[in-house]
């Protein structure tokens, strides 16, 4: 499956790249029919469509992750840019019956299709059916654009709390990618009203990248492993869940077993710190 990366931020666009150096242009081929990539833009979500036809991608079925409030409003950010794509306010208060104007918690993830849409578009909207969009993922990364009186008042530790919304929020989306969409596009998470930095954000984001393709492109590892390293990613490795209380005497899985047999150093991984660590620490080498 293909991933696009997307941000006007240059500073973000550069540290994805550094995160995801040994993924660029990389294929990981599953079989002969497979083609999997990572694709880091630059620039605007209407450039985008320039992009994708340059490269013969505009005919791909992509899903789109829109990292917005909890009510469904697109009214800035990355957010407007996906409203202004698709035909301004009117195509937001489509979006948001498709939600059902309800509220929707932080990790309440929708995928909406945009089939119903492209079929109700007027003639003078016609070129958006030429866009490779058929799906928007909705993954609320705040309630609404301010921070609260109550935050305000609490001891925010946007650093090292942030790995966490930014993975799970990355992670949501690509467990709710459609199967029959060919890939994913993802704007930087939690970087605006979020107040998370973007260097968590991006580390956060590829860490879940390398993890989702490990998880479904690498037959050798166990289904255990990657449960494992999201432990270990976002500090709170667990003993009993590792296997590491001699439980794998018995026959069952052991975190330290798999990560000699993949190469990986189990007392980094182990010990890993998400602020300090290489995310090469995480993973088998060549990975």
């Amino acid at each position: 499956m293909r991933t696009i990366l997307i941000d006007k931020d240059e500073k973000i666009c550069k540290l994805w790249q550094v995160q995801l150096k040994k993924f660029q242009n990389i294929h990981l081929q599953k079989d002969k029919s497979s083609y999997h990539d990572i694709t880091i833009y630059n620039g605007t979500l209407n450039n985008l469509l320039y992009k994708l036809k340059e490269q013969n991608i505009s005919n791909k079925r992509l899903a789109l992750v829109s990292p917005g409030n909890s009510f469904g409003y697109l009214g800035g950010g990355f957010d407007l840019g996906i409203r202004n794509y698709f035909g301004g306010i009117e195509f937001e208060d489509w979006f948001r019956k498709k939600l059902d104007f309800k509220y929707h918690q932080i990790g309440d993830i929708t995928t909406v299709s945009l089939i119903e849409w492209y079929e109700l578009l007027t003639k003078e909207k016609e070129f958006h059916r030429d866009i490779s969009f058929h799906y928007i993922i909705h993954v609320p990364t705040v309630i609404t654009p301010v921070v609260s009186s109550e935050l305000s008042r609490l001891d925010r530790k946007p650093v090292t709390d942030g790995y966490g919304t930014v993975f799970n929020a990355a992670w949501g989306a690509f467990m709710n990618v459609p199967n029959e969409a060919d890939g994913l596009v993802l704007p930087g998470l939690c970087c605006g009203y979020g107040g998370i930095p973007i260097e968590v954000s991006a580390k956060a984001m590829a860490f879940a990248i390398r993890l989702y393709y490990l998880a479904k492109y690498n037959e050798k590892i166990s289904k255990e492993l990657p449960g494992a390293l999201v432990m270990c990613f976002l500090g709170c490795p667990y003993s009993p869940f590792l296997g590491d209380l001699g439980l794998a005497s018995k026959g069952q899985w052991s975190f330290k077993e798999e990560c000699a047999n993949a190469g990986i150093d189990f007392y980094a991984a182990r010990n890993f710190k998400a602020d300090t660590d290489s995310l090469n620490l995480l993973f088998p080498p060549h990975w």
